[in-house]
């Protein structure tokens, strides 16, 4: 377990002597710079010292690996990623899945997460620009210097550098009105602190389809979670690491 102060240090240190040069040749010769998953197979565009981690899938311990044996086991799955982020889960995941929804709301995430999805030749994959919540409409997206970190709720950041309005959809308004899918088996939330508002709009998802739900929760919301859960019949609940 790296400390939250070591981490930062980390992230400033690859900033200087990594990041910023590639960066700033990227920008001088107007030129992409592609990096390579090798463990996941897959091409990504750089973007900021946050994405580096999460593009390779090294950030959340065991979780990738729990998915891709999950999927694996699944005839022809369907996987929704919320909070694709610039498309790690959903490129991954798109060599086991028949298809792949992949939910982003931030515009800049949103345009590496198709330019990604394009690199990589994904064809079974479904980009959606909004954010999931409990309504249908638009909201107020804070926005971090981080590019994983940003929320729903101003006060999930440290600190926030603005607010840019977003669409918001309950994912029963999308996968089941929009989108009119037969079949869902597996969720994957990670949307910093707006995880209680995603479930509360997929009510009819978890009643009809039942899917494996892989949730980042932030400690305050957990017994919210699970009790939600738990009124929809989710009655064998695991934490994989806090």
């Amino acid at each position: 377990i790296i400390k939250v102060k070591e981490f930062v240090k980390r992230r400033k240190i690859l900033l200087m002597i990594v990041y910023s040069p590639l960066r700033w040749f990227s920008e001088t010769f107007n030129k992409d710079i592609l990096l390579y998953n090798n463990k996941w197979d897959y091409f990504f565009t750089l973007s900021d010292t946050s994405s580096y981690g999460v593009m390779m899938l090294s950030h959340e311990g065991n979780v990738p690996f729990i998915i891709y044996f999950l999927l694996r086991k699944i005839e022809n799955p369907v996987f929704i990623d919320v909070g694709a982020h610039q498309g790690a889960y959903s490129i991954a995941f798109s060599k086991l899945s028949k298809l792949v929804i992949a939910v982003e709301p931030h515009p800049e995430n949103y345009s590496l997460l198709k330019k990604n999805l394009t690199i990589n030749r994904v064809k079974n994959c479904i980009p959606v620009r909004c954010a999931l919540s409990n309504d249908d409409g638009i909201s107020h997206l804070y926005t971090s210097e981080l590019s994983d970190l940003h929320s729903l709720h101003q006060n999930m950041l440290n600190k926030a550098l603005r607010s840019i309005p977003v669409t918001i959809k309950r994912l029963d308004t999308l996968v089941l009105q929009e989108l009119k899918l037969e079949k869902i088996d597996l969720v994957k939330i990670d949307v910093e602190g707006a995880e209680v508002e995603v479930l509360e709009g997929m009510r009819k998802v978890m009643e009809r389809h039942n899917p494996i739900l892989m949730i980042e929760v932030f400690q305050r919301n957990l017994e919210i979670v699970e009790r939600i859960l738990k009124e929809n019949s989710y009655d064998h609940i695991k934490r994989l690491y806090e």
